[in-house]
């Protein structure tokens, strides 16, 4: 870990405070700093029990090993607080870009799902280890200068062999009880084996995110979350999907209303890869000319 130190002295900030903060969550705050001249985002860590100290490490350990061009490039650490360098993305997170942008074209959001399914496909086919995220959901994406997607925010992922999970479906991460949907996920983009963790020991595998990936390309699309209009608790969750209900489509295209409803399938064995997505989306876009043209 200490080829990753970074000198506290070499971070520099705006003396006004107020101007720095990108962002805050459960965990601390992220503000925007400058190291030897570039931005950089400074995740920083307050009051960190034992359970919290778990998670930054996870996050950080992961970090290390991520190299693409969709996922948020780790720069460093220092301590007192423990802060973790990245770099800074500046138009900021995907779920208030679209609060401000609520007519984006449809070109530039189904470039947006092309990236988020980049990044999955990356970290799904890892060898000799792939990841789950488990947290997909659009505060979790940024968004570039040249309006492409950088995933963020790996706390909860988890990280397993291939061969190691090859072997079994039980080898597969585990959860039971009420605190399953506490430990894994955002309840609106919560995948059914996930939610359903709270009456059974459930086994579930990276088709959990390709489930919220098809929760965020409804929203993407239809501008509001999916279930959003029946779901107010955990409770209300289960019921909708264990009814099976479909969600109703008004913005997006049919070939499009198709894909993610594969995404939303129940079983999670019938849900495609992110590398089956991935295609999917190119020969959808290669079909339809008028998705080729980005007007912003």
């Amino acid at each position: 870990m200490e080829e990753w130190i970074i000198s506290r002295n070499e971070i520099y900030k705006h003396p006004d405070s107020k101007k720095n903060i990108l962002g805050k969550g459960q965990f601390g705050v992220v503000t925007k700093g400058y190291w030897r001249g570039i931005p950089v985002a400074l995740k920083q860590f307050n009051n960190l029990d034992p359970s919290k100290m778990k998670l930054m490490k996870n996050e950080f350990s992961t970090m290390t090993k991520l190299h693409h061009p969709n996922i948020i490039q780790l720069l460093g650490y220092f301590e007192s607080p423990y802060t973790i360098v990245m770099e800074y993305i500046c138009r900021g997170s995907l779920s208030e870009f679209l609060k401000q942008h609520p007519w984006t074209t449809i070109h530039t959001k189904i470039s947006f799902i092309m990236d988020i399914a980049k990044g999955l496909a990356y970290l799904h086919a890892r060898k000799p280890s792939f990841i789950i995220h488990r947290d997909i959901k659009p505060s979790n994406f940024l968004v570039t200068q040249d309006y492409h997607i950088k995933i963020a925010d790996f706390g909860i992922c988890k990280v397993l062999s291939n061969d190691w999970a090859e072997k079994s479906d039980d080898n597969l991460p585990a959860l039971q009880g009420t605190d399953a949907t506490a430990k894994v996920g955002t309840l609106f983009y919560m995948a059914p084996e996930l939610v359903l963790a709270r009456k059974a020991v459930i086994h579930y595998g990276s088709s959990v995110d390709i489930y919220s990936l098809g929760a965020v390309m409804y929203e993407i699309m239809e501008k509001k979350k999916l279930y959003s209009s029946h779901v107010e608790s955990v409770e209300d969750l289960i019921i909708l999907q264990e009814r099976r209900i479909r969600p109703s489509f008004f913005y997006t295209p049919r070939f499009l209303q198709d894909i993610i409803l594969l995404c939303l399938n129940h079983d999670s064995r019938q849900r495609p890869t992110a590398i089956l997505l991935l295609k999917y989306l190119c020969r959808e876009r290669r079909r339809r000319w008028w998705i080729r043209y980005r007007i912003f």
